[in-house]
Order: C-alpha cells, then sequence, then structure tokens
C-alpha cells in the first residue's frame, strides 16, 4: 500500500499522512508537524516488518522561523520537513520460493518559510540577519519511490516594503527515495522555496537573495525508470513587485546539478527592476505577460565602474530578448547620477528613457530595434564610437548628447519636444533627420551640424563653445535666434534655394569666425547667407571660403552685412578683371591650399602689369592645384610654394613648358606618370616632389640646383647633358635609361637610390644612400660616370653566373668604408661553379689608384666567399671572384642528426646536385632545415616505434584473457527441484563448471606520440589492430594459449615532409599457472611473440635547387619473451588486488633498403635494436554485488633498458655512412590501465578497456573494445 502523505507547512506544521498494513488494519503514524517557530516535522513511522505492504507515514511538516508585521531580529530559519517513513517488509515461503514484500514509503513533509510577512505598504525597515526557509523531507525507501517535500521560501508575504542587508534564501527541497521492488521507478525530487515569495512588494537588496536548491530524484530498481530532480527556487516570485539590487539574486540550482531556476519571476501586473553598481542575476529574469503586463527595466544609481569585472555599470544588450535573459520588458530606462555602458546588441525593441546621468553607448545596434523611440527626459546619452542612430527622439527635458573626441554620432531619426539639447564632448553632432524641436540648442563644445533636408528650431541656439553648421542646401530656421559667444564659428553652405539661415536675431560675441562652403556657380551675384528679422549685432572676425583664408587672385569674395542681413558675393574666372590682370597666383601662407578646377585660357595682354596673358605663375608659400584641361600656352612659372598638378593637361597647352625657380612641382596622382614638356631650373633652383613613379621624357635645362623629393622615382629618359646645375638626391629614387645623361653633378642622400644606365656627371653617394647600376634583376648593365665618384652609402651589384653590372668611372674613385651588396640570381646550384667571375664592378677609365675599399661585402652565399681586388682588371678596377670556401656544412650543424648529414654531403663530389644546392646557400636558419630534410632521420623513427617496449596487442591481450582465466570461479549448476531429494541422475546443467573464457578477439585503437629530444623530431602515431587467440588447461593448473594479430600503422614526423606506413603480422604462444598461496593465489605467465612488418616510408626533399619525392619500402621483425608474476588477493567478496611485475625483452631487425626518387635518395643498412624492460604495479577489480559488471584498475611504473633512442645508418649514393638517432623511448613511464566487463549475453562477454602511458614527454592512449566465449 502507499506511505502517508508528507504534512504541508505553515505557521504551525501540518501533521503527516498515516501509513497502513494490507492486511491487519494496523497503521504507521504520520510525524507530527511543528508547532514552534523553526520547529521541524517529525518523521514518518516505519512500516511494520512482517506485516504485507505495510506502509510508511507521512513526515510533518515545518513551522514558520517567524510571523509578523515586523523584521526579526535574530536570524530566522524555517522548520525542516521532516523524512516519510520506509515501508516495512514481509518475509514469506511460497512452495519453497521465498518472497519479499515491501510496503509503500511516506512521503516527505513541506519545509516551512523562513519568516511570514505582512503589510499594508509600510517600510519594514532593514533586515540585518540572515533568513532561511526549511528544507522538504525525503521521501521514505518502500515498494516504489516517493516524492520528497517542498522547500519553504525565505521570505513570504505581501503588501510591505524591506531593504535586505543580509541573505535571504529559500529552503532545499526534499528527496525522492528509491523503490526497493522489482520494476519499481524512483521518487520526484521536490521543487526548492524561493527566497522571496509574494505579491505587491517594493524590495531593495543590498545583500543577497537566492532561491533553495532542488531535490534529487530517486533511484530506479532493476527495470524500472528514474524520477525527476526537483526544480530550483526562483530568487524573487511574485505580482506588481518594484525590486532594486545592488547585490546579487540567484535562482537556485535544480537537483542532481540540473539547471538554474530563474532569479526574478514576474507573475502579472506592473513590475520594475533596477540594477545598480554590485548587481548580478544568475538565473533568467521573467516579466509577467498578459493584457495588463507592463515590465521596465532601469539601470539606476548614482555609482559608476565601467570595468569589467562583477557588480560593473555595464550592461550587455544581447542579454535582451523572449529567449535571452531578460524577457518580456516593455519599458527601458536610465536613472541615477551614475554612469551606465551598454554593451552588445540586440534586435528587440527597447524603447530607452534617459532620465537622469549617463547612458553610453559604442554601438547603435545597443538600443534595439529602430521602433524602439529614443526619450531624452534629463540624461545624457554619450556616444564613444562614431555611429548612426536611426530611432526617432523625444525631448521631454533638459538633455545632453555627448560625443567623443574625433568620432561622430549622426541623428538619422526624427526629432519633437520642449527639452533644451545641449550638444557636450568635442566630437561631431549631425542631425540627418526631420527636426520640429521647440526647445533651446545649446553647444558646448565639438561640432553640431543640422544636415538634414530642412530644419526649424522654435527654441534659442546659443553655441557657447565649438561650432554649429548648417550644411544642407535648405534652409534652417531657428525662431529664438542665434547666439555665437567669443571663439565660436558659424559654418553656412551657400546654397541657391534661399539663405542658409533664417533667425530672428544674431549675436555675434568677438573673434567669430564665418565658414561658407557650397559654392558651385561663381557668377559673381549677392548671395543672401543669412536672414534676419531684428539684425546682427556684429560683423565677422574673419570669413574661410571653399578651405582657404583671406582674399586670392583668381578667387575674388566680398563679405558684409547688408541691413538685417548678410551677403556674401562671389567670383572665380582667369582674371579678377582686366585691369588687373597679372597671372599671378599668390597664397601668402604655407597651409593655403586652393584647387582651382575651371579650365584656363589665354587671355589678352596687359601693358600696365606686363603680363602677356598666356603665363600662369604661382607666387607665395602656399599651395595651387591645378586639376582642370587648362588651355593656356605660355608654360608654368613655379616662383614660390607648391604647384600641384593631377595631369599633364593641367599644366597648360603641351609645347608650355615648366621653369621652376624657387618653388615646388608636385605630381599629385599616380595616373599622372610621365611628361615630354620641357622643364628647366632657374638661378633660384627648384624641387621635383613626385610621391610616385614619374617619367621625364624631354630634356632637363637650366643651371639651378634640382632637388628631388618625395617616395617616387624619378625617371630620366632623354639626353640632359647641357643641364649645368646640381641635383640632390634627397627622397625616393633617380632612374637613368641607357641612352640618357645627366649634366652637373649628382649628390644622393641617405634613405635614396640611384640606379639605371646612360652618363651622369661626378657623382656621391653618401652613407645611408644606395647606388644600383644597371638595371634591377638585370645583370650586365653599366652607367657611366663623367666625373670622380665618392661612395660612402652601398654599391649593389647584380650577378649572374656569366655578367654582373658595373660602373664605368672617367675620374677618380674612392670607396673607402662603403657597402658591397651582391644580388646574385639565379637561385640554382647548377648554374654557379665552386669558382665563378672575376667581375668587374668598377672599371676607372683614367690613371691612378682606387682608393680605399669595401668596409662590409653583403654575400648571400655561405660556402662561396666573395673576394674583391682593387687593382684587377688593367690594374686599377675593382673586380669580384666567387670561391668555395673552407668552411664545412658540418660546422653549422645545430644538432648531432644535422652534424651528421652535413659531414655526408660536404664528402661528396662538387658535381652532385645535393652538394650543390648546398653550395648556393645563403640563410643559416634554411641550410639546418634542409639537413634535417635530407637526414633520413624518418627511419630511425620507424626503428623507435618498432622498438616500443609494450607487448604487442596479441601479446597483451593473450595475457589479460590468461590472467582472468587463472583466477575465474567456479560457476554453479542450475537449480532443480529434484537435487538432493531423489535418485534420479543429476543432470550436467545442475553441475559446477569452470568460469573460464576461453576464445578471445579484441578491436583496438592506439595513438602514440614520442616527444622529440632537439636533435630527433617528435613522431606521431596512429594504429587499428586486430587480435584473437584462446587457451586451454593442459592438466594440473596450467593453460596454453596462442594467439594472432594485425596492425596498421600510419607514422609522421613533426617538422617532416615523411610519413611511414607499417603492416604487422603476429604470432604469439604463452602459458601460465595459478598456485594457491595463503589467502590468494600467485599467478606465474609467460611467453613470446614474433612479429612481421612490412615498411613503405615516403620523404619529400624541397631545398634549393632539390625537389625531389623519395620512397623505399622494406620489411623489419620483432621477437619478444615476456614474463610476468602477481599475487591476486581478495579483500572483500566483490573487490580483489593483485601487486605483480613483468619483464619483456625485445630484439627489433630492420632490414636493408634503397631509396628511390632523385640525387637526394638514401641507403640503408640492416641494422639491430634490443630493449629490455620492467614493468610493477598494483591491478583491483569490483564487481558490484548482484551485477554482471566487473570494474577494472591499474597503475604501474615502466622502465627501460638497452637501445632507448634507436638510430639508423644512411648514405647517399657515392657518399660515407653516417648515422642518426630516432626519437627517444623514455626510460620511466607511469602506466594507467581502465576496463569494464559490461555484460554477459549468453556466453559472451563484452568489454572495454582505456590504458594510457606517460613519461619523458611521451604519450600513449590505447583504447580496445574485448569479447570473450564461455563455453
Amino acid at each position: 500500500m502507499l506511505g502517508g502523505g508528507g504534512g504541508g507547512a505553515g505557521i504551525v506544521g501540518g501533521k503527516g499522512g498515516d501509513g497502513h498494513s494490507y492486511n491487519s488494519g494496523s497503521k504507521s503514524a504520520g510525524g507530527a508537524g511543528g508547532n514552534t517557530a523553526g520547529a521541524d516535522g517529525a518523521r514518518g513511522e516505519d512500516g511494520r516488518s512482517g506485516e504485507l505492504f505495510a506502509a510508511g507515514g507521512g513526515g510533518g511538516g515545518g513551522a514558520a522561523g517567524h510571523r509578523a508585521g515586523s523584521l526579526p531580529i535574530v536570524a530566522v530559519k524555517g522548520g525542516n520537513g521532516g523524512d516519510g517513513g520506509a515501508g516495512g517488509a514481509e518475509t514469506r515461503v511460497i512452495n519453497g520460493v521465498t518472497y519479499v514484500s515491501y510496503g509503500g514509503g511516506g512521503g516527505g513533509g513541506a519545509g516551512a518559510p523562513g519568516a511570514i510577512l505582512y503589510g499594508n505598504g509600510q517600510n519594514l525597515g532593514t533586515l540585518q540577519f540572515s533568513v532561511v526557509g526549511g528544507k522538504g523531507g525525503s521521501g521514505g525507501t518502500g515498494a516504489t519511490g516517493v516524492d520528497g517535500g517542498s522547500g519553504g521560501a525565505g521570505i513570504a508575504g505581501s503588501g510591505f516594503i524591506i531593504t535586505n542587508g543580509s541573505v535571504i534564501q529559500g529552503g532545499n527541497g526534499g528527496n525522492g527515495s528509491t523503490g526497493v521492488g522489482p520494476g519499481t521507478s524512483g521518487g520526484y525530487g521536490a521543487g526548492a522555496g524561493s527566497g522571496i515569495l509574494g505579491d505587491d512588494l517594493v524590495i531593495n537588496n543590498l545583500g543577497t537573495i537566492q532561491g533553495g536548491v532542488g531535490g534529487n530524484r530517486g533511484r530506479n530498481f532493476a527495470g524500472g525508470s528514474e524520477g525527476r530532480a526537483g526544480s530550483g527556487g526562483v530568487g524573487i516570485q511574485g505580482a506588481r513587485l518594484t525590486i532594486t539590487t545592488s547585490g546579487p539574486i540567484a535562482g537556485g540550482r535544480g537537483g542532481d546539478g540540473g539547471a538554474y531556476a530563474d532569479a526574478i519571476r514576474f507573475t502579472a501586473g506592473s513590475n520594475q527592476l533596477e540594477l545598480r553598481q554590485g548587481w548580478s542575476l544568475l538565473g533568467n529574469v521573467v516579466g509577467a505577460t498578459g493584457a495588463a503586463a507592463d515590465n521596465t527595466l532601469t539601470l539606476g544609481g548614482d555609482a559608476s565602474d565601467l570595468g569589467s569585472g562583477p557588480g560593473a555599470t555595464v550592461f550587455d544588450t544581447g542579454r535582451i530578448g523572449d529567449a535571452s535573459q531578460f524577457r518580456y520588458f516593455s519599458n527601458f530606462e536610465k536613472t541615477g547620477q551614475g554612469v551606465w555602458s551598454l554593451t552588445g546588441a540586440t534586435t528587440a525593441v527597447t524603447p530607452w528613457t534617459i532620465r537622469r546621468g549617463t547612458l553610453s553607448i559604442a554601438d547603435a545596434g545597443a538600443l534595439g530595434d529602430l521602433s524602439g523611440r529614443l526619450t531624452l527626459a534629463g540624461g545624457t546619452l554619450a556616444a564613444t564610437q562614431s555611429m548612426r542612430v536611426g530611432q526617432n527622439v523625444t525631448l521631454g527635458a533638459a538633455s545632453a548628447l555627448k560625443v567623443a573626441s574625433d568620432k561622430t554620432l549622426v541623428m538619422a531619426g526624427a526629432w519633437n519636444g520642449a527639452g533644451t539639447l545641449t550638444k557636450t564632448g568635442a566630437g561631431t553632432l549631425v542631425m540627418t533627420g526631420t527636426v520640429a524641436h521647440i526647445g533651446n540648442t545649446i553647444v558646448d563644445g565639438g561640432v553640431l551640424r543640422m544636415n538634414g533636408g530642412g530644419a526649424t528650431l522654435v527654441g534659442r541656439v546659443m553655441v557657447n563653445a565649438g561650432e554649429f553648421e548648417a550644411t544642407t542646401l535648405s534652409t534652417l530656421r531657428v525662431n529664438g535666434g542665434v547666439a555665437l559667444a567669443d571663439g565660436t564659428r558659424l559654418s553656412l553652405a551657400a546654397g541657391s534655394a534661399g539663405p542658409a539661415l533664417e533667425t530672428s536675431e544674431l549675436a555675434v560675441g568677438r573673434n567669430v569666425s564665418l565658414n561658407i562652403s557650397g559654392i558651385a556657380d561663381p557668377n559673381g551675384a549677392n548671395q543672401t547667407l543669412i536672414r534676419t528679422t531684428s539684425g546682427i549685432s556684429a560683423d565677422f572676425s574673419s570669413v574661410k571660403v571653399g578651405g582657404f583664408q583671406g582674399a586670392v587672385d583668381y578667387l575674388t569674395v566680398h563679405a558684409r552685412k547688408s541691413g538685417t542681413d548678410y551677403v556674401a558675393s562671389y567670383d572665380l574666372s582667369w582674371t579678377a578683371g582686366n585691369n588687373l590682370a597679372h597671372g599671378t597666383y599668390t597664397l601668402a601662407d604655407a597651409g593655403n591650399v586652393f584647387t582651382v578646377a575651371a579650365p584656363l585660357a589665354d587671355q589678352a595682354p596687359n601693358a600696365a602689369t606686363g603680363w602677356d596673358g598666356r603665363t600662369l605663375s604661382k607666387a607665395g608659400a602656399g599651395t595651387l592645384v591645378l586639376s582642370g584641361q587648362n588651355r593656356y600656352t605660355g608654360g608654368t612659372d613655379v616662383l614660390a610654394g607648391t604647384l600641384e598638378a593631377t595631369s599633364d593637361d593641367s599644366l597648360g597647352a603641351a609645347a608650355g613648358g615648366v621653369r621652376l625657380n624657387g618653388g615646388v612641382l608636385r605630381i599629385g596622382d599616380a595616373a599622372y606618370a610621365s611628361t615630354a614638356r620641357a622643364v628647366s631650373i632657374g638661378a633660384q633652383g627648384g624641387t621635383l616632389d613626385l610621391p610616385y613613379h614619374f617619367r621625364l621624357d624631354s630634356a632637363l635645362q637650366g643651371s639651378g640646383v634640382l632637388t628631388k623629393t618625395g617616395a617616387g622615382t624619378l625617371k630620366l629618359g632623354a639626353d640632359s647633358g647641357a643641364y649645368s646645375g646640381s641635383t640632390t638626391l634627397a627622397g625616393g629614387g633617380l632612374w637613368l635609361a641607357d641612352s640618357a645623361s645627366l649634366g652637373g653633378s649628382v649628390r644622393a642622400l641617405a634613405g635614396t637610390t640611384l640606379s639605371g644606365g646612360g652618363r651622369l656627371g661626378s657623382t656621391a653617394i653618401d652613407a645611408g644612400a644606395t647606388h644600383a647600376p644597371g638595371n634591377a634583376g638585370v645583370a650586365g648593365g653599366a652607367q657611366t660616370i663623367a666625373g670622380d665618384y665618392l661612395n660612402r652609402g652601398t654599391l649593389r651589384i647584380e650577378a649572374t653566373p656569366q655578367a654582373s653590372s658595373r660602373v664605368d668611372v672617367a675620374g677618380g674613385v674612392d670607396i673607402a668604408g662603403s657597402t658591397l651588396d651582391l644580388r646574385l640570381s639565379p637561385n640554382d646550384a647548377q648554374a654557379w661553379q665552386p669558382q665563378s667571375g672575376p667581375y668587374t664592378l668598377i672599371r676607372k677609365l683614367s690613371p691612378g689608384a682606387v682608393q680605399g675599399t669595401f668596409a662590409e661585402v653583403r654575400n648571400p652565399l655561405l660556402f662561396l666567399d666573395a673576394l674583391v681586388s682593387t687593382q684587377g682588371g688593367d690594374g686599377n678596377d675593382v673586380t669580384l671572384t666567387l670561391r668555395r670556401n673552407a668552411r664545412s656544412l658540418a660546422g653549422l650543424a645545430a644538432t648531432r642528426n644535422q652534424a651528421a648529414v652535413a659531414a655526408a654531403i660536404d664528402a661528396l663530389s662538387q658535381d652532385q646536385e645535393v652538394w650543390r644546392a648546398f653550395a648556393l646557400s645563403s640563410d643559416l636558419d634554411e641550410v639546418r632545415q634542409g639537413f634535417e630534410q635530407l637526414s633520413g632521420d624518418a627511419y630511425a623513427s620507424v626503428a623507435t616505434v618498432l622498438s616500443w617496449p609494450n607487448l604487442t596487442a596479441a601479446a597483451q591481450s593473450g595475457l589479460d584473457a590468461l590472467r582472468g582465466n587463472l583466477g575465474a570461479r567456479q560457476i554453479p549448476g542450475a537449480p532443480t527441484a529434484a537435487a538432493g531429494v531423489s535418485d534420479a541422475p543429476v543432470l550436467a546443467t545442475a553441475l559446477p563448471r569452470a568460469g573460464v573464457t576461453p576464445v578471445w578477439a579484441q578491436l583496438g585503437g592506439d595513438w602514440r606520440q614520442y616527444a622529440g629530444d632537439g636533435n630527433a623530431p617528435a613522431i606521431r602515431q596512429r594504429s587499428t589492430s586486430l587480435a584473437f587467440g584462446g587457451d586451454v588447461g593442459v592438466g594440473g593448473g596450467w593453460r596454453l594459449g596462442g594467439a594472432f594479430g594485425y596492425t596498421d600503422s600510419r607514422l609522421s614526423g613533426q617538422d617532416r615532409s615523411a610519413s611511414s606506413n607499417i603492416d604487422s603480422y603476429t604470432a604469439t604462444v604463452y602459458g601460465g599457472k595459478g598456485y594457491a598461496l595463503g589467502d590468494g593465489q600467485l599467478n606465474v605467465m609467460a611467453g613470446a611473440a614474433y612479429t612481421w612488418h612490412d615498411i613503405e616510408t615516403r620523404r619529400q626533399v624541397r631545398y634549393g635547387s632539390l625537389d625531389q619525392n623519395l620512397d623505399a619500402g622494406y620489411h623489419a621483425s620483432t621477437t619478444q619473451l615476456f614474463a610476468e608474476t602477481g599475487y591476486a588477493m581478495a579483500l572483500s567478496g566483490t573487490v580483489t588486488v593483485e601487486p605483480y611485475v613483468g619483464l619483456a625483452w625485445s630484439d627489433t631487425r630492420m632490414r636493408g633498403f634503397n631509396e628511390s626518387g632523385g640525387a637526394a635518395a638514401l641507403s640503408g643498412r640492416a641494422q639491430k635494436q634490443h630493449v629490455a624492460s620492467s614493468l610493477t604495479g598494483l591491478r583491483t577489480q569490483w564487481q558490484p554485488g548482484g551485477t554482471a559488471i566487473a570494474l577494472r584498475g591499474m597503475v604501474g611504473w615502466r622502465h627501460a633498458y638497452g637501445d632507448v633512442q634507436p638510430t639508423a645508418t644512411l648514405a647517399f649514393d657515392q657518399g660515407p655512412a653516417f648515422s642518426v638517432a630516432g626519437a627517444p623511448i623514455a626510460r620511466d613511464a607511469a602506466r594507467v590501465e581502465l576496463g569494464a566487463d559490461l555484460v554477459s549475453i549468453r556466453a559472451m562477454t563484452l568489454g572495454l578497456r582505456y590504458a594510457g602511458e606517460f613519461g619523458g614527454g611521451n604519450r600513449q592512449h590505447t583504447g580496445t573494445l574485448n569479447a570473450g566465449w564461455r563455453f
């Protein structure tokens, strides 16, 4: 029968229900409920043994810890529910069969609230002591699982205001019980109590509020289903709640480690949650739903913490949404003087209202879907990054928009409202939406740009600092007037649709500047920029037009007050009036820049000024940019400052030249790459500023100093030998075509490059500069110096095996302290000889010796020396010879393997391709990588794998099966009713039989990593194996067995393009006996295994001129002898342990091989490796009673002896033998095994095992599936 139900909780606890017997009428009393504050309910009485289905009594309910309209003044706890009583057991023997029956267990009693509070809206003050709900009682054990009792709330009640300064926690749910009858199910764990449960509450949390932990589920008995774990308690739950938290609020965790319950659950009505610094929420926050529901999330408080730690005033909006942590909220507010930062983004509709303090955003996505209106009601919205906000905005009270320095905030939505808007921060605020704002607008810093299609500001605009812009082509109307404080700026776009600004009055302070843009049609007509009804108080101190300051020759601007308006007129033309025409464009200051895009054509000459009407002159320190298709024919004079041309047409007709006489000509577009117009350098000199490469195909003329600047290269393609000035290369490069020449002298400053062919005058190369005669990448070219040659920088020479670039010098040569930089090509060993040259680098055409020599020779070849002579050729030329040096390859090796292969390469013929590949090497690291590629250490690593001291899969599985059979117990025969009371013969099935498993099979997977030692690389190995075998008794307790196995292995070396495939075939014999000794059994086992290996190794060599795929197929064999002894002892009827020691010895024989695939191919000698090992440890086995499962484990320590670092002896074709080592075998390693024989299916047992071995950086992981058959 079912047990009594658990008693309910309350001010006093309810009594648990009574349990009854099936056949006697007796009952088991339910536990008494708690009857004083905080008293626990009593445990239900157990069902009486010996009575059929005697049910247990239910546990009593707990009593509340405190009940009043005031807070407790001490820590209180609700009473726990009593546990249910256990069902009674009755044993009966019917027809010789024993039956046991159980009564149902009693239900667990409910835990009581820690405190029951009530009120009518009054403030109960601050809670200083902890309040904890009572725990539910556990269900009683019985015929079937019984549910536990629910946990009590920490505080329950309604209608009060409370501040929590301590801990409020719900009680844990009671555990469900486990049924003990066959096929019975487990009971349900009970739900936990909430931290606070009630309606119409105002809660200010300064401490911690959390729900209790749900009860664990009851377990099932064989064949039954498990119970269900109880849910955790909600942190705070109720309707019409106002919650403010600066501490943690958490939902309780579900039973058996289940999910956390909601932190807060609003059940109905209007609710508000305010987060403050120090807040944290564990679990979801779920708003009420339904027609009357209204949920508000507020970010509040006066304190700020914008860090990343717990409790920071940072909120991730990605947590908002119906499937996220904060669910079903319809209103979002910022209150308090503190700063809150919104991070992340959400697609939810989140209408934000900023009432006080600052709400900071770095991404507009934090404000949610565009349909959510943004309301500014007294606070500040701060943008820390550039962004576009598309929400419509209501301005309800004095508020601010703050934009960080160098950032732009674009407000694209519509604006309305009567509040005052203040723009703060050094960044730019752009209003592009429709603005119908009737309040005042204040600019306290940065830029406020009104950039919509038209706007009306009803209030007054006050620019206290920064800039106010009206850049739309429509009129901005400001009904309340505009006031510009001292030092501010007003920027207007001059359009054709009317005044840019229309206002009642304009008050202009001191040093206020006016910026005018938008000049689209310079026709000279008056343009009204500002229209007022009451006038303009003062004039602007300066007017900036089109990006430049002041009046200029080609753009004439007249800006003035005219009555109540401000009017500008301007004209743009080739002349500023024919009576003043002089053709000179003057920009006085270096910061002045003006672009002329209108085409300029010839004009009538002006005798008064002497201008011919065809020549453009640039004067002044500023920059004039010519970008039009100009047609003037008199050429261009650059007298001062900078003239920038964006195309050749910008400089007028092609026949017109450019005359530099004190100014700079800058090429302003990469597409403008050449010109054939004449260029001359006057007495005042001139500069060519080339940001891009530029070719001059006309003769350079004049006698002034030419300075080349900019990162581009000036390419001279014509004969400029008549030029008599000097050329200073101050930036980028200077290149001459073979047919070009440049008169005068040339000096290359640090960081520049002189290159090409042709003919130059006296040339000086400063320290840090480079002279690269000839053409880049092409050897054999020459450059001629008609005068003296001085080089304190770098001479860069291109050389091939047949030729080199050079310098021909007519005058003296001084190269003292300079650097020779050799660029040798191709990078092909076949093209070079052990000795190449001599090459003539500098051919001196005049008598006399070369002064000095190179202080450094940058030679990219490690094994060819660059021998320089200043007495080569006809006795005074600078020549170069490349010759094989005495440096050995082995001297560059960093490891033993590298040194071994390097010495072998050194000994090869110089005609051998491998030797030649290294002779041209230029990088030490690459040389060492080449040694590793050619070393063949992959073959030594194969020996490492084959010599690994573990037993083969077939041998290990055979020993494991034999060990189990030596310790196997007798299996009892099947029971028979006639046994012992009849003269009938005993059936064979009734006799005991051996528990051995004579036949077995195993499928395994293995992953190993052998750590490299800096000499040999690390190896990775993956293997699969299949083994099968069996053993039989041969008398006297001895058993003999055999096994066969196959293993497929794949090896790869780290940082090597090498891999090996190994197919291994194993045959094993083994045997052993168990000796009874004391309370245990001594097991002695031994065996032998022979394995044949088919191996295929592939290598890839990519070094220098070598690009070869090499492979070899060969064989190996491994013989293993092994033995083990262990002493197995039973610690109990279900647990055995066995200390043991094992020994193994292996003999691995590698057969010889010959690689194929190229000159880098190796041959290998036959070798053998011997490795022995010992393994000591402890095995254990546990077989839970009444089950067919056996759990096994082992820990051990292995020590290896002998050839623990296998080697391979290799050789190149016609080269000496060398030896390389493979990855080492760890001398000491820990071994661990875990396994389970899962279940017996008829005569078959299935098992899973894991084995791991760790030591010396080596790792092995093995998993096997085992099957055994019993006959």
